[in-house]
């Protein structure tokens, strides 16, 4: 007894899916990879800086954004909708993995363009407080660490 033709078509498209799944788990355990490496190495950095940079939406009157910040005592990506939800990139969807992807770039420059300015505020306030040291001392009062 043969095989009728649509249950042929149906095992080969069964075939295909079980092929396109192997390889979509590929290619998104390789995304989780190299997304968890950025984190990893932003972390790294110890900048104590935070910043998040818009997320794109299709929905009219949703807001999304990514965050490098802290939450809680942990350092790291996260997505934030607006409404006091946040997730962990690493737990967030593979869709919204993919948007963080495309944003990753922009937030990195963000992130190094505040740590600049942050640098310059406190060497600027540590500028002040040596001015202040300076105003301060005087010839009995050498003795100052600085």
């Amino acid at each position: 007894m043969g095989v009728k033709p649509e249950a042929s078509g149906v095992s080969s498209a069964i075939e295909q899916g079980r092929r396109a799944s192997v390889t979509l788990a590929q290619v998104t355990q390789e995304l989780n990879e190299k997304l968890a490496f950025i984190e990893d190495q932003l972390v790294n950095l110890s900048l104590g800086v935070s910043v998040s940079v818009d997320l794109p939406t299709d929905k009219f009157d949703e807001f999304l954004a990514l965050s490098f910040k802290k939450h809680g005592p942990i350092w790291g990506l996260f997505i934030e909708d607006g409404q006091s939800g946040i997730i962990a990139v690493k737990h967030a969807s593979r869709d919204l993995r993919l948007k963080v992807a495309d944003q990753l770039g922009t937030l990195v420059d963000e992130l190094l363009k505040k740590s600049a300015a942050e640098t310059a505020e406190v060497q600027e306030r540590v500028s002040k407080l040596d001015a202040l040291i300076a105003s301060m001392q005087s010839p009995s009062n050498e003795d100052v660490p600085f």
